[in-house]
């Protein structure tokens, strides 16, 4: 995992738990990591995912929520870190069918060393979108979260279902996602 999402983990820790959250939490993880997390760095999987179930039991917050939350937050700040690729689009459909083609061009670019998820799409009509998502790390809650706050940063209603999951045992996970006009 790149450490930009650890450094956007730790802004949600400090903003939503105070300013000594951070430290307390990282310190009570059993990290592999020994140094702190930079941006262009890649540590493993498996420290993230220490300090979100150590978060999740300080927030007493089931730990798929606790994901969902902290995708609503991350988007915005990726956005802000990568206006580029998001500036082009006035609807989120055509934004979202780009996610794949951004992480397997543009991070691989910026991180040679990126494991990134992969993301394939069928439209079975002008304003729907099925979005199939598969990662070994099968984050499919900060999917959810991601979704979330698309639709807010467009503006636009972004209704999805979650209808197949990893983990349920499914192969990948799907969303099907309906954009219905603006009220």
């Amino acid at each position: 995992m790149k450490g930009i999402i650890f450094n956007i983990l730790e802004d949600f820790i400090v903003e939503v738990m105070g300013p000594d959250a951070y430290d307390s939490i990282v310190s009570e993880c059993p990290l592999i990591t020994r140094d702190p997390f930079i941006g262009p760095g890649t540590y493993p999987d498996e420290d993230l995912v220490a300090i979100i179930v150590k978060v999740a039991d300080r927030m007493q917050q089931p730990v798929p929520a606790l994901l969902k939350m902290f995708g609503r937050y991350a988007f915005p700040k990726l956005a802000a870190k990568f206006p580029n690729f998001i500036e082009a689009y006035s609807h989120p459909k055509p934004f979202l069918k780009t996610i794949d083609w951004f992480h397997v061009t543009e991070v691989k670019k910026l991180y040679e060393d990126a494991s990134p998820p992969r993301f394939y799409y069928t439209e079975p009509s002008e304003d729907r979108l099925v979005m199939i998502y598969w990662s070994p790390r099968k984050l499919c809650p900060m999917i959810e979260g991601i979704l979330e706050a698309v639709s807010e940063h467009f503006k636009t209603p972004v209704l999805f279902t979650h209808t197949r999951c990893m983990h349920r045992g499914d192969a990948e996970c799907e969303f099907q996602i309906s954009f219905p006009p603006k009220a």
